[in-house]
């Protein structure tokens, strides 16, 4: 009976759980704004990729307005620009910076430390293809772009704390040739310092079945003692 009573107590000084998550935003073929969902970002500087040859193999993408650290590619991408003549031909939202081609199924971009919030657009270099783009909390997002209609974009936004490690992009076989560019990135939301926390509804109700929990056992107990 005395195990059941303080494995009872114990409950008292289990940890809160909480639920961090990642929210995708579908960006469609508008232009980005600074907002993807509840997160501020900046679009990358485009000088220093504008300075990199077009048709150079490249594993990292520069040009992070935070100044946190560079994207690092799990394969080598064909940086391109756009235009006729300039290694890919269309984009949308009248983005015309630079670009980066691959030939494949998946690779995967691995982010700065402390990303909270990211974007990139995507467009197949011909047809259709459907596109998913995945983080490394699990979340996906999917969008079917059109060649014709311009790049798609593919924004996440991290909960109060929650970084961003990677996403990864994919579509379905056969392999296919796709570009990626106009990226985005924002720092780790911190959430503010309070004075005192305030127990939620769920911990509310945690702590009330654990002390219901002791108050039974104690008075079990109590009763075997009578005896």
């Amino acid at each position: 009976m005395k195990l059941v009573f303080f494995g009872a107590l114990m409950l008292l000084f289990l940890p809160i759980s909480t639920v961090e998550a990642v929210t995708f935003v579908d960006l469609g073929t508008a232009a980005p704004t600074s907002i993807v969902g509840d997160c501020s970002v900046q679009a990358f500087d485009q000088t220093p990729q504008y300075a990199i040859p077009n048709y150079t193999n490249v594993y990292v993408i520069n040009g992070n307005p935070l100044g946190t650290g560079d994207l690092a590619a799990s394969t080598s991408l064909s940086k391109r620009s756009i235009g006729s003549g300039s290694g890919w031909t269309s984009w949308s939202n009248g983005y015309s910076g630079a670009v980066y081609s691959y030939t494949g199924n998946i690779f995967t971009l691995t982010l700065p430390a402390n990303t909270g919030a990211f974007y990139l657009y995507i467009q197949p270099s011909s047809g259709i293809a459907t596109f998913t783009v995945s983080t490394d909390s699990g979340v996906s997002g999917y969008a079917t772009v059109l060649s014709s209609t311009g790049a798609n974009g593919f924004g996440f936004c991290g909960d109060l704390g929650e970084t961003i490690a990677y996403v990864t992009i994919a579509i379905p076989s056969p392999p296919g040739t796709f570009a990626i560019g106009e990226f985005g990135i924002g720092n780790i939301r911190v959430p503010a310092p309070t004075a005192q926390a305030i127990p939620t509804l769920s911990e509310w109700t945690q702590l009330l079945l654990a002390l219901m929990t002791i108050m039974l056992v104690g008075w079990h107990f109590h009763r075997e003692r009578s005896y």
